[in-house]
């Protein structure tokens, strides 16, 4: 029948305000015996914790605008797809990836930026593609 609970799922139901709502995950934790996590540092969902030294997978999970990053003797290679430009160029993406790097406190050096133009081939590599590009390296490790 729909609308009704059992009897254990009504104990976890509890009344705020006049209504009635989940507990809360400390509450389950309380009512499960599980330590609380008072005194930890809160991360939000989806953020990766700053490492001290760049990588490549930090790169991806934090930073807007880039689809595919590469790193080979400690220079990155960042880039992005486009079909169109919209007015924008090279110079305009080297200054966001290394605006994002600078607020996110990292040092970085721009090595290099540039484009490549290509025909479009549906499914092809981010590479094969036409992309801006920029390389940098990071400084002070």
């Amino acid at each position: 029948m729909a609308g009704t609970t059992d009897g254990a799922h009504k104990a976890w139901i509890t009344k705020r305000g006049g209504m009635p709502t989940a507990p809360t995950s400390a509450e389950v934790r309380k009512k499960m015996g599980e330590k609380s996590s008072e005194g930890l540092t809160p991360v939000s969902v989806g953020e990766t914790p700053k490492p001290a030294k760049l990588t490549s997978s930090y790169i991806l999970d934090n930073m807007i605008g880039i689809d595919t990053v590469s790193q080979k003797n400690g220079v990155f290679t960042a880039r992005r797809s486009f079909f169109y430009k919209h007015g924008k160029d090279h110079m305009s993406f080297a200054d966001a990836v290394a605006d994002q790097l600078k607020s996110s406190g990292f040092k970085v050096s721009i090595i290099d930026s540039g484009e490549h133009d290509a025909p479009f081939r549906g499914g092809a590599p981010v590479a094969q593609q036409s992309h801006f590009w920029v390389r940098f390296r990071q400084l002070g490790v």
